[in-house]
């Protein structure tokens, strides 16, 4: 008997009308065979760990279709509510497969490309915008599903003969100019030790001349480094500060809000801060970088109480988190957050794009700063920054023999040519 394939519905709770059609769109799936799921089939029987769901839906389907609108571009690129925790596993995933990814487009208005997310950006996606050519988009999806080609390929037969025209010509030496190519190249090397300068200025204005290791565990010190981040944040739009969470990496896009003693909201995150290491490389400026080291956070009030149904860990995460939503002053669930209403002192009230995500993590964690020409954020070194942050959870502490294996990863290749 054929294994019906697997299917996981990712989407964003955009409207009433849009969570209808994404319904009607999975029913139509499963009558056709296919094992399709989403997130509301899964959780109306019961209370759902919804991280765990995602996690384990998304990891044991052949496919995952995204749902793509306005909306969900906006969620999934600056890591909002649900759809950017799926963001985070998806970016994962479509490392070792992009072809698992089918992006269904579904837009209002304006064109397909302006809704798809950047992680998304090489996919090749479906559009279902015009109702009127549904069938054949339903039809483009099933073939794809079921790996069946929807064009015969015509064997390659014998190529004909050619020859080439000899033609001569001079080149004219007045005329100079410079390649697109080479223009192009010149600009990315400019940013390059723009943003490595930018960085190398932002630490020494914390430790002064200082090179290596530099720990700062007092609570000025803590404060100081990361008003310079928001201050960098602030001036320079160019210039682009990253994280690195040992299993994704994402531009950090807003201004850092401090909320209480050495707790701050940086990028939609509540994180107390225990301590930072500044490691300042004496010789490859692109060898510098930023650890920052938080202590474990209370789930938000609003939930019950933290009874480690969270606590898991599988490929994609290493620590439990929470999400909520923060609304004219109080917490709302992450659920009312996504749908844009929430109940507030027993009224239905509308939130009107007025919520702000919140995320807490319920243990330890490390985070690395730096940007996108540091080797630390080097994608081809993504799998050794996950052995050292994981190294560093184990021992709970950033080592000597770590601190050598940073060291060792390998630059950019812009900065390669250089050194």
């Amino acid at each position: 008997m054929e294994v019906a394939p697997k299917v996981f519905v990712s989407y964003s709770w955009d409207s009433n009308e849009h969570n209808e059609w994404v319904s009607k769109f999975v029913s139509k799936l499963r009558s056709n065979g296919v094992d399709a799921k989403y997130d509301r089939l899964l959780t109306q029987r019961g209370t759902t760990n919804l991280d765990k769901m995602m996690v384990e839906e998304i990891k044991n389907s052949d496919y995952v279709l995204v749902i793509l609108t306005e909306k969900y571009a906006e969620k999934a690129n600056n890591h909002e509510g649900g759809v950017g925790f799926e963001t985070q596993l998806l970016i994962t995933e479509s490392r070792k497969n992009l072809q698992k990814i089918i992006p269904i487009v579904r837009v209002t208005e304006g064109k397909a490309e302006n809704v798809i997310p950047y992680y998304l950006q090489s996919a090749h996606y479906i559009d279902f915008s015009n109702s009127s050519n549904f069938d054949d988009s339903y039809k483009h999806l099933f073939y794809r599903i079921y790996k069946t080609d929807m064009i015969e390929i015509q064997p390659l037969g014998k190529p004909p003969v050619l020859e080439t025209k000899k033609m001569n010509f001079e080149i004219d030496a007045s005329i100079s100019s410079v390649p697109f190519e080479l223009e192009q190249e010149l600009s990315r090397q400019s940013r390059m030790f723009k943003n490595l300068d930018a960085f190398r200025i932002l630490l020494y204005k914390n430790v002064g001349g200082k090179n290596g290791i530099i720990s700062l565990e007092k609570t000025g010190d803590i404060e100081k480094i990361i008003d310079s981040i928001n201050e960098q944040l602030i001036s320079d739009e160019e210039i682009k500060l990253w994280w690195h969470q040992g299993y994704s990496n994402y531009m950090v896009n807003k201004n850092i809000e401090k909320i209480a003693d050495r707790t701050w909201v940086i990028d939609d995150i509540e994180m107390t801060i225990e301590k930072v290491w500044l490691y300042i490389c004496p010789n490859s400026s692109d060898r510098d970088y930023i650890l920052v080291k938080t202590e474990a956070s209370p789930d938000f009030p609003i939930y019950p109480e933290y009874n480690g149904e969270r606590d898991y860990r599988d490929e994609y995460r290493y620590v439990p988190s929470s999400v909520a939503g923060f609304f004219k002053g109080q917490y709302i669930t992450g659920i009312e957050h996504d749908a844009g209403y929430a109940d507030i002192n027993g009224e239905v009230v509308e939130l009107k794009g007025e919520s702000r995500l919140r995320t807490r993590y319920l243990g330890e964690d490390y985070f690395f700063i730096a940007t996108q020409d540091h080797s630390v954020l080097q994608r081809k070194n993504d799998q050794l920054v996950r052995d050292i942050y994981e190294s560093i959870h184990e021992k709970n502490d950033l080592t000597q023999d770590d601190i050598i294996k940073l060291g060792k990863l390998s630059k950019s290749d812009i900065s390669m040519m250089y050194n």
